[in-house]
Order: structure tokens, then sequence, then C-alpha cells
């Protein structure tokens, strides 16, 4: 009788060890997970904040901050081609949605199989989306791991 509870006890101890341990290495990859989405937000973010335009054809992210006379150019015509006859963002935005997706994911977002995407919302031409916006997404096996909506700054200049 004593052999049967002793087996039980152990069997219940090591099933309880397994299953801390196995709920430890989930928490922790899901750390590991949103630690990397994180520091590519971060970078994505700078993009965010330095892109400026020169005219509707050349929009890009620069090394440094733009002060508030170069984001965008003072000329009406051009900040029409640029913000997008309706203010938009339809000339800047593909653009940066574009820099966005072209930026290589970095090696642990690689490492963790995490996939990223930026774009417009189609919403965005509606009454209940602000223009200017986007959005990226990060996905693991089809599941969303983080979804954010940005605001530009250059779209502060537009109409």
């Amino acid at each position: 009788m004593a052999s049967v509870i002793l087996f039980t006890s152990v069997t219940a101890a090591v099933t309880l060890f397994n299953f801390t341990n196995i709920n430890a290495r989930l928490g922790e990859e899901k750390q590991d997970e949103q630690a990397a989405i994180s520091d590519d937000l971060a970078t994505i973010i700078q993009i965010n904040d330095k892109f400026s335009c020169t005219d509707a054809n050349n929009c890009s992210s620069g090394i440094t901050y733009p002060n508030e006379n170069e984001y965008i150019p003072g000329d009406p015509n051009g900040l029409s081609a640029i913000c997008g006859p309706d203010g938009t963002g339809s000339g800047f935005g593909p653009k940066l949605v574009d820099a966005i997706n072209n930026l290589a994911l970095a090696p642990r977002l690689n490492e963790l199989n995490i996939t990223r995407s930026a774009k417009i919302p189609a919403a965005i031409n509606t009454n209940n989306t602000p223009p200017h916006l986007y959005s990226i997404e990060w996905k693991k096996d089809s599941i969303t791991l983080r979804q954010i909506t940005l605001m530009p700054t250059v779209a502060s200049w537009c109409p």
C-alpha cells in the first residue's frame, strides 16, 4: 500500500514539474516574440518620424529628423501631389508602406518565424477612418501577434 502511495505521489510530482516547465517555456517564447516585435516597431517608428518628401516622386526616411520646413515643400502644387488631391496621403502613403515592407526583418524575427506586413487600410477612404493612417501587422503561423496603426509625422503638413 505504501508503494502505491509513493508511486502516485512521485507520478503527480513529475507531472506537475513537467507541466510547469512547459508553461514556463511557452511564456518565455511569448516574451521573446513580443520583445523582437517591439525592437522592430522601434525601427519603424523612426522611419515613420523621419519620413519626408521633397516632391511627389521623392519621399524617403532620412538619417536625421527633418525640421518643420523639411517634411514637405511649401508650394501648393507640390503639397497636393504629395498629400493626394483629396488629402488622403495617396502621394506619400504607398511610398511609406513600401519602405516599411522593403525593410529587412531583424534576424530575431526570422529566427522566431515572425512575418511583418504594412498596408493602408481599405477603410481609409471612408468617413470612419482618419486619412493618412497605415497599419502594421506581425504574424506567426497565420496568427496575429500584434497589430498597430500609425500616422506618419509628414501627414501633419497635409490638409
